[in-house]
């Protein structure tokens, strides 16, 4: 394990000063429940609800959705071209009143008339934050946040970053993205109480993590970080380094280390087709090999599992990915039931031959078991399914949608996913479809529809 020892005086958190600017938002609005008309409409529609969305007399700039929440909480983004800044909330598929938000103090010109919504969390005390993307080059992130209990915009924030995530307690909230610091807004007092404006601090990332995929809090503001080419832990002001598993010999595209947690229990898996479960301090313990968790013709999916999450259950969500097939030449201990590198190719010298006789025929070499045309035939058959595997269960459910997309009653302008449908476990449910029209479909429909 590699260590670099980062002290809270050099490199560990930091207060932001002038590098971002955090306030209450100017002229709170005042829209409360039954206020406003929601301009969407959901009805009960086979196994889900059918949620649809019907312009009014204002041209509609943006209509966008963030990924659902825990809870079966889903978010639109509404954005007239006169610059209203809405955002529309649904249980369960079911519409709320619209939230009208106003524009903060320190957003410079209209970069708020054209910020486009990107992520949602349920932080403590029923705080909405909303993560916006804005025009601005040297703060581009702008998180708003709004009381549900109170029904006002309370505090804004801008820096950096594309992703946002939250401590087990919702009272924290992280900021990140691929190449930046890690902003952390502590949005709790010591009581537990709200504070009016969170205390914003900055933990730099060390010299060595690039790529940062995945951000994991464990407690107070120690964390995991999913990186290029490792798991880093963030302890009491310290970075550590756990180098990740020699690469599959598919290839897979960089970047998809996921991050997990079950109960008590971490999960890290740095790309598709492995998964580690680690110490609160990043330390991998024995890999979990798929291949002895999968049976039948879809077996091959064991080498493909991509981590999607955990559901409130406790069960780890899973959907096969295609791989890239541009194997990493990184020497680092491989995992067992790692697929086995492709043979050195043939001497091309020619052999010895007597005089007069002609050569013989040396016939085609078989593809390796990590090449494209070996994997072609099953990879166009499709890999539209999903598997659910709650640790320590010695097999997983899967879940085709290919048998199941008959008894789902789904409307007809909702076609069937051809991949993991946009899932993320913890919300309980998928949301479907294009931006004007959503099918709100729970997870226990798939267990109601599965084949006899």
């Amino acid at each position: 394990m590699k260590r670099l020892l980062l002290s809270l005086g050099a490199l560990g958190i930091v207060a932001l000063a002038g590098y971002a600017a955090l306030h209450r938002s100017a002229a709170p609005s005042a829209t409360t429940k039954g206020q406003d008309q929601s301009p969407f409409q959901s009805a009960p529609t086979g196994q889900g609800i059918l949620i649809q969305y019907h312009p009014g007399d204002i041209p509609i700039r943006t209509l966008a959705w963030a990924k659902p929440l825990p809870d079966g909480t889903a978010v639109a983004q509404v954005l007239s071209q006169s610059g209203c800044q809405q955002v529309c909330l649904f249980q369960a598929g079911i519409p709320q009143a619209p939230l009208t938000l106003s524009q903060p103090d320190d957003v410079q010109g209209n970069a708020f008339d054209f910020a486009e919504l990107q992520e949602a969390a349920q932080a403590a005390h029923h705080l909405l934050l909303l993560l916006y993307r804005t025009r601005q080059p040297e703060t581009p992130a702008l998180l708003i946040a709004w009381g549900l209990d109170q029904g006002t915009q309370i505090w804004a924030y801008q820096g950096t970053g594309t992703h946002l995530t939250l401590s087990r307690n919702g009272g924290t909230a992280f900021l990140f993205s691929p190449d930046g610091p890690i902003q952390a807004l502590r949005m709790l007092d010591k009581e537990g109480h709200l504070l009016p404006t969170p205390t914003v601090s900055q933990i730099p990332l060390p010299p060595g993590l690039v790529g940062l995929s995945d951000v994991l809090p464990t407690q107070g503001q120690n964390l995991l970080a999913a990186a290029t080419g490792g798991l880093w832990a963030f302890q009491s002001g310290i970075w550590s380094q756990h180098p990740a598993p020699q690469p599959s010999a598919l290839g897979f595209a960089p970047g998809q280390g996921t991050l997990a947690r079950t109960g008590d229990r971490l999960w890290w898996q740095p790309e598709p087709g492995g998964l580690l479960e680690v110490g609160a301090d990043g330390t991998p313990l024995p890999p979990q090999d798929f291949s002895t968790l999968l049976t039948g013709p879809q077996a091959r999916d064991a080498a493909l599992l991509h981590l999607l999450g955990a559901d409130t259950h406790g069960a780890l969500w899973f959907a096969p990915e295609a791989p890239a097939f541009q194997p990493s030449t990184a020497a680092i201990p491989a995992l067992p039931g790692d697929l086995p590198l492709p043979a050195p190719a043939p001497s091309t010298e020619p052999s010895p031959t007597p005089a007069g006789t002609a050569p013989a025929a040396v016939p085609p070499a078989s593809p390796s078991p990590a090449s494209p045309e070996a994997w072609a035939p099953y990879l166009q058959a499709g890999l539209a399914r999903l598997y659910r595997w709650k640790p320590g269960e010695p097999t997983m459910q899967r879940f085709d949608w290919s048998s199941l997309w008959p008894g789902l009653g789904a409307p007809q302008d909702i076609p069937q996913p051809t991949d993991d449908g946009g899932l993320v476990p913890a919300a309980g449910g998928f949301l479907l479809g294009g931006q004007e029209h959503r099918w709100w479909l729970p997870l226990s429909a798939l267990t109601a529809a599965q084949p006899k």
